[in-house]
């Protein structure tokens, strides 16, 4: 039997609980919870929530909140065999009737702190209180062993679902992505050859639970016996720093935005952080300057180069790097397939290949890798493609294969942006613009000041000149967009720049843009003068 079977999200760190229960386990810097007391804890929640009627199977909605309450609520509903679907606290409610409507959840855990508002829940479906969760916390905390709460007598198999995460939809709509727990165990043991920990590890979590990168960046650390401090929401380097200091942290995961943060917070200030042996960084390219950053913070200090749709479950590809490269001209590779992924590039012939030179859409197959989307069997079936008796996802990520073997990302085959970790697919941005009141036309780019990537919307008014029709579409995008998909930038044009087959010209549009943020600041401001060359 292959290893990774016996590896499944509801036992993921029972062993390290048998073997060092009164070893630190995770704190947030309000409550903390050593192994034998997370055991204990998710258990009895477990418990709780199979005497509600909750069964193997059925799916419970959580606003992810960064606290421990969090990780007991997502344990405990897997442990009672049950799917997590996590979600972000400052979800528009139309977005989040929409993942209700299709999960159709048997629970919903109702949030910790403010910031999130129950939305009306389908017949059947119970609310979960706070107090239920934070009770079990406390019992966990007060039992004697381990024996006093065991988790339900349930039995979960490989193609058992453990949670459904919801990315950017190229219809207009988000897609739940059903990960199983074979998928989970898959990665599980593939990155534990890559990203190296052990039970002595100090871990720093920065990304969000309802973010794919969670896996490795929160779930894998636990699975090690490592440490783990959960930081707040917002990514504010000053805290990191401190986090990264009083707290001797030897790894942690971030993406490349927010890793460009913390060198722009260290440069100059005489910071060492010496104790660091490992960052995981991916979801979108990273400056190498920024990479060459980091790897001189310690001695014998590498970085993780991971790459990996949520398809996938986390990482796919992975590369480290462990030495600057000044002959480097672009960005690092993004490496090898891990342990459990089949990696092939589809030419413009059609072919698939792995060979040095070759060039094409990434192509990801293996047990990492899910079966289809929910409810969407069309998108799925653009998705999936059986090949010679493999199931291949599209990436739709252009690749090619250097000289050494590993990939290299180019760029993308569709429109599909990643911009600070978060998959935005800008037809979905565009349809949102379309329906509000006042707008004719909309295209989206991205567009760079030379420090940060913004997202921007083109726009054609139905009135010229309307500033407050522009100006307000912040806020009405955001009762239907969550806020990492609100463009920055709201440019008002008379007409938007065509190619030579009669599309629309991206390119130019994301030039002019540029070239109007290195003169104008704000958020707002109309191209039309500039159309017919007098800027205003």
């Amino acid at each position: 039997m292959d290893s990774y079977l016996e590896i499944n999200f509801a036992n993921l760190f029972a062993h390290q609980a048998r073997l060092r229960p009164s070893s630190l386990a995770i704190e947030d810097g309000e409550t903390s919870l050593t192994y034998g007391e997370l055991e204990l804890a998710t258990n009895r929640l477990a418990a709780t929530l199979a005497n509600m009627g909750f069964a193997k199977g059925q799916r419970a909605i959580l606003f992810a909140g960064k606290n421990v309450a969090s990780i007991v609520i997502i344990f405990g509903i897997v442990k009672a065999g049950g799917v997590y679907v996590p979600v972000d606290r400052e979800i528009p409610g139309s977005r989040l009737q929409l993942i209700v409507g299709e999960t159709g959840p048997t629970l919903f855990f109702e949030p910790y702190g403010g910031g999130a508002t129950v939305p009306e829940l389908p017949s059947g479906c119970m609310l979960v209180s706070r107090d239920i969760v934070s009770e079990c916390i406390r019992e966990g905390k007060a039992a004697g062993n381990a024996q006093e709460y065991p988790m339900p007598d349930v039995a979960i198999g490989p193609d058992d679902l453990c949670y459904i995460m919801y990315t950017s939809g190229s219809t207009g709509r988000p897609k739940g992505v059903p990960i199983s727990h074979g998928n989970f165990g898959a990665f599980i043991d593939s990155i534990d050859y890559v990203f190296i920990m052990s039970d002595r590890s100090r871990c720093m979590n920065t990304l969000p639970f309802y973010f794919d990168g969670s896996i490795v960046d929160t779930f894998f650390p636990l699975y090690k016996g490592a440490s783990l401090y959960i930081t707040p929401a917002l990514p504010m380097p000053g805290l990191l720093v401190n986090v990264l200091v009083q707290k001797h942290i030897t790894h942690f995961t971030a993406t490349p935005s927010v890793l460009t943060l913390l060198r722009q917070y260290l440069d100059n200030k005489g910071i060492t952080l010496s104790d660091l042996e490992m960052i995981m960084s991916g979801a979108e390219v990273c400056d190498k300057k920024v990479i060459h950053f980091f790897l001189g913070m310690a001695p014998g200090m590498k970085v993780i180069n991971g790459y990996g749709p949520t398809e996938a479950t986390c990482d796919a590809v992975c590369g480290t790097i462990s030495q600057p490269s000044d002959t480097l001209s672009g960005y690092f590779p993004i490496g090898y397939a891990l342990k459990h992924v089949i990696a092939r590039l589809r030419t413009e012939s059609g072919r698939l290949t792995d060979e040095v030179g070759s060039k094409g859409e990434l192509l990801l197959a293996g047990p990492q890798v899910f079966k289809g989307y929910l409810d969407r069997p069309e998108e799925t079936a653009r998705a999936l493609e059986v090949i010679d008796g493999v199931s291949y996802y599209h990436t739709g990520d252009l690749c090619c294969v250097n000289a050494k073997g590993e990939i290299d990302f180019l760029g993308r085959v569709d429109d599909e942006v990643k911009l600070n970790g978060y998959r935005i697919h800008p037809n979905e941005v565009r349809q949102a613009l379309l329906r509000m009141p006042g707008v004719k036309a909309s295209e989206i780019v991205i567009a760079s000041t030379g420090s940060e990537k913004l997202l921007c919307a083109a726009v054609i008014l139905s009135r010229e000149g309307d500033e407050e029709t522009l100006k307000a579409l912040p806020r009405q995008l955001g009762s239907v967009l969550p806020s990492y998909m609100i463009p920055r930038i709201f440019a008002e044009y008379r007409d938007l720049p065509m190619n030579p087959t009669m599309k629309t010209d991206r390119k130019k549009l994301q030039i002019e843009i540029e070239a109007k943020l290195t003169k104008a600041n704000g958020s707002f401001f109309s191209m039309i003068q500039d159309e017919v060359g007098a800027d205003k």
